[in-house]
């Protein structure tokens, strides 16, 4: 049956000539006024650790009309923030224009000049499943020693700065003419990257493991976790998982840039045996099977921050092992989400106050203290360019037990 209806069909409106007139100054102003009541009502201390915050604001509002820029408004609410003394006190976002200039392109390895020619030094390995760890220059089967002849089929000399030439190339098809010396020469197909620091990223953590696994014969895991948050997560569980069949681990938390609160990760790490099942034929079944049982160790050093304060708070707190490398940041006084400033800015309010329990100390503005202080090297290239890492494999090393002759 047909059904008509008497509404009338909603009109269109054309939104595109719609403009609005903006003083910039007068709303800097009310982003201000904004982030100074968030800090007054939201701060974890009510009594904002002695400040007077009335005082505050005095001081740092009249600055607004000095600014020049929204940066320049971020500058002085950051300023305006740290005179509680907390960490997680910040202010980023809001209209900031973008630097111009075409994105560079990053080939995933490093060329040296080579006479008047670039020759590849390195190529990072990467991790060829996702599209961020990918090397391309490790996709196009380039190697070590071959020269740059090339690209896109003008000659290239190390007179010309090979980066300006592969400007606005990012995510796009570059052909590179390559030779291997004493070979004719070959052409192959890349598509640069805007940020080779995930690439790096993985050979590091790769190579790391590496030198665990040969220093001790197999029997030892490494894990990175370069942060809290959804990302470090899933490092965490890519990494752990497969190496449950370890005896040991090193769970390696310098530079975590923190997120959420690692409980989940530290629950996984002290998981005890509670049985084993053992069948006539095949191995022997463990209850969990998920676990690493022996003997832990955590990395720690200036870098480690917010959850990684956390991790490694938790990580002493579980009694899971000793904690080895440098002192943490020691910035656990955490924030929450917080309504956004007229401009979609934003102001970090420490809003959750970290209490370290009964006899434990004070982290926040403290770090956390490792049972073994390593300092890293501090000239490159060193003798020994890890001692922390170092320290960690003599460690591990010295809880294993001794395997029958």
């Amino acid at each position: 049956m047909l059904e008509l209806s008497l509404e009338p069909a909603p009109a269109e409106v054309d939104l595109g000539k719609l403009t609005m007139k903006l003083e910039p100054v007068q709303e800097w102003k009310q982003i201000f006024r904004d982030a100074w009541r968030l800090e007054r009502d939201y701060f974890h201390e009510p009594r904002m650790h002695g400040v007077d915050w009335r005082a505050v604001r005095a001081r740092f509002e009249p600055l607004v009309d000095g600014a020049g820029s929204r940066q320049d408004v971020n500058e002085v609410l950051g300023l305006m923030v740290r005179e509680l003394g907390t960490s997680h006190a910040g202010a980023y976002g809001g209209d900031v224009p973008e630097a111009p200039g075409p994105a560079v392109g990053a080939l995933g390895g490093e060329l040296i000049a080579d006479g008047d020619r670039y020759r590849v030094a390195r190529v990072l390995r990467g991790d060829a499943s996702a599209p961020r760890t990918r090397s391309p220059l490790a996709a196009a089967r380039v190697v070590p020693g071959e020269l740059v002849l090339a690209i896109d089929g003008r000659a290239l000399t190390t007179a010309e700065d090979v980066y300006a030439r592969l400007a606005d190339t990012v995510g796009k098809e570059v052909t590179l003419t390559i030779a291997a010396p004493g070979a004719a020469p070959r052409t192959v197909k890349v598509v640069p990257t805007g940020d080779e620091m995930p690439i790096r990223y993985a050979d590091w953590v790769a190579d790391n493991r590496a030198r665990v696994q040969r220093a001790t014969g197999g029997r030892c895991g490494y894990v990175h976790v370069p942060d809290t948050g959804r990302g470090g997560i899933a490092a965490f569980a890519r990494q752990f998982f497969a190496q449950i069949d370890r005896e040991a681990l090193i769970v390696d938390v310098r530079w975590n840039s923190g997120g959420l609160f690692p409980a989940a990760m530290i629950e996984h790490l002290r998981r005890i045996p509670l049985a084993v099942f053992t069948p006539r034929h095949g191995t022997p079944l463990r209850v969990p099977g998920a676990a690493v049982h022996g003997p832990k160790v955590l990395l720690t050093n200036g870098n480690t921050g917010s959850g990684g304060d956390h991790f490694a708070t938790f990580f002493r707190v579980a009694g899971l092992g000793p904690i080895i490398g440098s002192r943490t940041q020691g910035v656990v006084i955490g924030n929450v989400s917080m309504p956004g400033l007229i401009d979609g800015g934003e102001v970090g309010v420490p809003a959750l106050a970290y209490t370290p329990g009964p006899g434990r100390p004070a982290v926040e503005n403290a770090g956390v203290v490792p049972d073994v202080e390593v300092e890293p090297a501090l000239v490159e290239p060193a003798a020994e360019p890890d001692p922390q890492l170092a320290a960690a494999i003599a460690s591990i090393v010295a809880q294993l037990p001794r395997r029958a002759p």
